[in-house]
């Protein structure tokens, strides 16, 4: 960056302050069999499921987990949000098992 972006941006610091900065922890793999793997004894649902399959997609693709889920206080929005509709499965005409 220039010495004048680097000022601005110090000068604009100064004059609002810093913002509170809250950061995110990645998804280690600990967590990621937690939430995959709650305590329960009977057999998940098809959302627990569903859920279990984002969160490793999410996981494998180095994601967190505000990146993939939505607040309590934010609503869904289908046009920025991930949903089924986002997914889509090619199988390999090769393997017709594979997707």
């Amino acid at each position: 960056e220039s010495p004048t972006v680097q000022h601005t941006i110090q000068g604009i610091k100064r004059f609002f302050g810093e913002q509170q900065r809250n950061p995110k922890a990645p998804i280690t793999l600990a967590l990621l069999q937690k939430i995959c793997h709650p305590p329960s004894p009977n057999p998940p649902t098809d959302i627990q499921l569903l859920f279990q399959a984002a969160a490793t997609i999410a996981w494998a693709g180095f994601l967190r987990c505000g990146e993939f889920t939505t607040s309590i206080n934010e609503r869904f929005d289908p046009t920025i949000h991930l949903s089924r509709a986002c997914l889509s499965f090619h199988p390999s005409i090769s393997d017709p098992n594979h997707i």
